[in-house]
Parts: structure tokens; sequence; C-alpha cells
């Protein structure tokens, strides 16, 4: 076993230049939420395109989200490759016939598989994120950060890796039209999972059904559940608790068919996960459990549209539920009453909006 050797790669030069890029290419193959974070920057992105001739850009998601993304990206292509695969025969030959002469790479974690393809294929110029020694593989890398000081929000980490090249540093949005007549009966959805990490990010399907059932007793309501096989066992709960009538169910569409169903809602009950982020982009407004997960991961677009809940902890947002010592106690304990003392002025507010 070799012992106290270092590895470090070396870093890149450039060969090529940032302004004279033409075909960039963009991998976030993460979870939703991240994808969906990335949109604003992919935006930014798209104006650059049409600021002058000849220019492009390939956005590379996992395949199950690539045909929703695409309705919100009509100016880019987006093409879906497993995450596995972005270094296959296929995917390679796909990008390397595209001839790209930027890559950047979203990804946030200690994966090099991207950087791989962008050798293979020699792209001039890389943009990527410094964790991890990545950094040395980039041509100009984005500051991590570290959980010990305040972090930048996702979406401002991505809009920071393509700020050199747009035309404006601010984030540009999806406009999505309201509902005429939000308000009376107020269509609320709730999504009580989160497949990712499984059950360390997801609040107890009975408390969800104990604030629905205190919402419900204030305002009139139409529920609709939405959720996958993995939010089974919380749907088949919440359809035994709840006391008012559950007027649909959306299980197992695919991607574009549930955030149409989404964008007819006025809320989103959730759980910190893609589906409120796909929400948030969708103009619906969110009211979220948050636990282990980071606050840079909480909801960003028109912050007055979105209450984030969480218990009064220190260790709130730890963003390390597989080491906690006390079992996940931001969720468990945080119970439906404590919800409800927040829910409760903010659902007065946003009705007051429709009236």
């Amino acid at each position: 076993m070799l012992r106290g050797i270092h590895f470090q790669f070396e870093r890149r030069r450039y060969k090529g230049s940032l302004l004279n890029a033409r075909r960039i290419l963009v991998v976030n193959q993460q979870a939703l939420g991240d994808a969906t974070l990335s949109l604003p920057a992919i935006r930014n992105l798209a104006q650059w395109k049409a600021s002058g001739p000849g220019r492009d850009v390939l956005f590379v998601v996992r395949p199950e989200y690539g045909p929703w993304i695409q309705t919100m990206l009509s100016d880019v292509r987006v093409l879906g490759v497993n995450p596995g695969c972005i270094q296959s025969t296929d995917a390679v030959a796909q990008i390397k016939l595209w001839e790209p002469d930027m890559l950047i790479d979203m990804d946030t974690t200690r994966n090099t598989s991207n950087l791989k393809l962008a050798k293979k294929i020699r792209v001039p110029v890389i943009i990527g994120n410094d964790c991890g020694g990545k950094g040395n593989w980039s041509d100009m890398a984005s500051a991590f950060g570290s959980l010990k000081a305040p972090l930048p929000h996702v979406s401002e980490r991505y809009l920071n890796m393509v700020k050199p090249l747009t035309l404006t540093s601010r984030a540009s949005y999806s406009r999505m039209p309201r509902r005429e007549s939000a308000g009376y009966p107020l269509k609320i959805g709730i999504h009580p999972g989160s497949s990712l990490n499984g059950v360390s990010r997801r609040w107890p399907a009975r408390r969800f059904a104990g604030l629905i059932n205190r919402i419900s007793s204030q305002w009139k309501c139409q529920v609709y559940l939405f959720g996958g096989e993995a939010e089974k066992s919380e749907m088949d709960t919440l359809l035994n608790l709840m006391g008012g009538e559950v007027y649909g169910t959306c299980i197992n569409q695919p991607l574009v068919l549930f955030a149409a169903e989404l964008a007819g809602m006025d809320l989103l009950l959730c759980n910190n996960s893609g589906p409120m982020h796909v929400a948030a982009e969708l103009d619906v407004s969110t009211i979220s459990i948050n636990g282990p997960t980071a606050r840079n991961f909480y909801p960003v677009k028109k912050r007055n549209d979105h209450l984030a809940l969480h218990a009064d902890l220190p260790c709130i947002g730890c963003n390390d539920a597989n080491s906690c010592v006390s079992g996940i106690a931001c969720l468990k304990e945080y119970t439906s009453e404590d919800a409800w003392s927040k829910v409760k002025p903010f659902i007065e507010r946003f009705t007051a909006n429709y009236r």
C-alpha cells in the first residue's frame, strides 16, 4: 500500500478564449432540483447565443428530465444522457460530432466524468466547480465554498459560472401565466416524498395530513396528491387520514405531464425536493418543510411567494442526515401545529392578493 503520496492534477492552461467560444456544452446530470435551478443560467446562455452569429448551446441532463427541460428552453438544444453513460461510445460520438469548444461542468460533487469527457473529445476551454481538486482541471473554476461559511444559493453558483459570457448577471426566469381566478377554491397539490436520500428528507405523512386538514378547515380547497412509486406509502397514509375529498392523484407520470398538472395549482405543499423547484420554476407558490437540506437549496424565485418551514434547531441545514445523532429531529419533532402557526398568516396574505 502506498502511503503519504499526494496527487494533484496539473492546472490546465488556456487553449482557447472565453470570448471566442461559439459552441458551448453544458452538463448537469445531477438531481431534478439541481437541473431546475440551473435553468436561469441556461436562459442567460440563450441570450448569449442570440447576440452573435454562429453561436449554439447544448445542455446535457438526465434523460427523464430532458423532455420537460426542453419545453422550458425553446432556444437551447437539450440532450438526455444517463449519468453513468456520459463517456459511453454513443454519447461521446454525439457530443464530439457537435464539436463544442467550451465545456461548462455544473456538477458540484467530486465526480470527474464530465472533465474526462472533455479531455477525450479535446474541448479547448473548461469552466467548472472548484471542489475536490476539480478546479485544477479547469481554465476557470467557480468557488465551491464550505459548510462553515455562508454558501451562495445554488442558482447563483450556476449563474456565476456563465457570468463571463452573458449579457447580464441577473437571473432570467420563465414567465408562466397565473391562473386567472386563484383564491377560491384553493387548488393545493401535496407531494409528500423526496426520492433522493429516501426518508432522511421527508416530513412524516401524518403531519402533512394534519396540516392540510387545518388548512381545509379555514379555506375551501381542492386537494391533489402527487408522487411516484417511492411515495406510495406516504400517499396511502394521506388518503386514510385526510378529512376532505381528494380531487385527483398524479402517480408515476412522466415529468412533463406532472409539470403540466402542477402548473394548474395555486400552492404546492411538499418537502424540500425536486418537485418544489419545478413548482417555483412554474410560478406556483410553495410551502416546504426543510430538515437537513442546506439553506442554499431553499426556493429562490419570488421569495415572497414561498414559505420555507423548518424547526428552530442550531443544526438545521446541516446537509448531513446520514451522520445525524438526534434521529433527524428537525423533521420528526416539527409538528403540524408548529407549521400551522406560520402557514395560516402566509395563506391569508396569499389569498388576499386574489380577492
